[in-house]
Parts: structure tokens; sequence; C-alpha cells
């Protein structure tokens, strides 16, 4: 009796370890009366079975230049030039003035400096004596320096005006002191003594 119990359980066991060793090495065992597990299904969006994958599209990425861009250039700009001050500018005067008659010439020798720190460039030297008005153009003169200018005088006497010799009588050199530019003539030979007027600058240049 108690045999033919123990029979059913006997082949039960050994169905099992049937079972059991068909198995391949290394495979879960699953328990009975669990649920196959299912494969992993993909989660790529919008993709279907069997669907190949979309296309990337490749954004063309901006070229680097071998050398970097230097920005333009602006021009240099000169900066204003300052008009000279009366520390550089020349100042001329009438150092001089001799008068004597030659053969019946007369003869008018007079001395121009440049007192001035800086030097002069072109100018004019006019004179009134005996109503002549003889001109002389000087190139130049340097500061510091003088420059000797001679008239001779042979012409008749014209009308009479205040002898004179004046520098620069037209202003065109711009110098420290304007107001030394004109100097009397104080001898016969040149006519009216000049004591008696007073200096005229313009009279040298408007008689010409």
């Amino acid at each position: 009796m108690r045999r033919s119990l123990f029979m059913p359980l006997i082949a039960l066991l050994a169905a099992a370890c049937v079972q059991v060793g068909a198995l391949p090495s290394g495979s879960p065992v699953v328990p009975s009366g669990s649920a196959a597990t299912a494969p992993p299904v993909s989660t790529s969006a919008n993709t279907l079975p069997g669907t190949p994958d979309p296309i990337r599209t490749k954004r063309p990425r901006p070229r680097r230049s071998d050398s970097p861009t230097q920005p333009p250039t602006a021009p240099p700009t000169e900066p204003p030039t300052a008009p000279p001050t009366e520390a550089g500018l020349p100042d001329l005067d009438v150092a001089s003035i001799t008068v004597y008659e030659d053969a019946g010439v007369v003869k008018l020798v007079i001395d121009v400096r440049n007192t001035g720190p800086g030097n002069a460039g072109r100018f004019l030297v006019s004179a009134v004596c005996a109503g002549r008005a003889p001109t002389e153009v000087v190139d130049g003169l340097a500061s510091g320096s003088d420059a000797r200018i001679t008239f001779s005088l042979d012409d008749p006497p014209g009308p009479d005006l205040v002898p004179q010799v004046a520098v620069d009588p037209r202003d065109e050199l711009l110098e420290s002191n304007e107001d030394n530019n004109v100097s009397l003539i104080d001898d016969p030979l040149c006519g009216i003594p000049a004591l008696q007027f007073p200096p005229i600058g313009w009279q040298a240049h408007a008689a010409g």
C-alpha cells in the first residue's frame, strides 16, 4: 500500500530531473507557472520594424580663414600746423642810412638787419629820396644777419615826398615787430628835412 503511494511521486521527480538535464548550460531556469519574459523592444522614436533609419543631413560648418581678417586701418591724420609764434619770427629793421653825392649822382646806402630769432624770407626794401622812389628785392635774411642795399639816384628829382626807407613796406612778411620797419632820412640831399614829418610807410610803394 505504501509503495503504491510513493510511485507517482518518484515518477514526478524523475521527470523533473530529465527536464533539468535537457536545458543548456547557463540558461535560466524558469520556475513552473511563471510567465515567459518577452524580448526587449526597441524604443527608437519613429522607427518601425523593418524600416531603415532616416538619413541624417550634416550641416556645413563655416570654414575658418587661414589668416585672421584685419579691421580696416584708418589713414593717419596729420596734426594741424600751429601758426608760428613771436618767439620764432624774424624782426627786420633799418640799421643805418648813408647819403652822399658822387659825380652828381646821389648815393643812398641802406643797411638792413634781422634781429629776430627766425629767418626772414623774400622781402622788399624801398626808399624815398629827393622825390625818387627806388625799390630793391632781398631774397632772404637769416637770424642775426644783415644786408646792404645801395641805390644810385641819377634821374631827375620828383615831387616833394617825405624822405624815408621802408623794409617790407607792403607787410608781406610776418614779423614779431611790425612797428620798426620805417626810418626817416635826415639829409638835405634827399630833400626836405625828415624831422618835420612823421614816418609814412605807404609812401614808398605808393609813389612807384
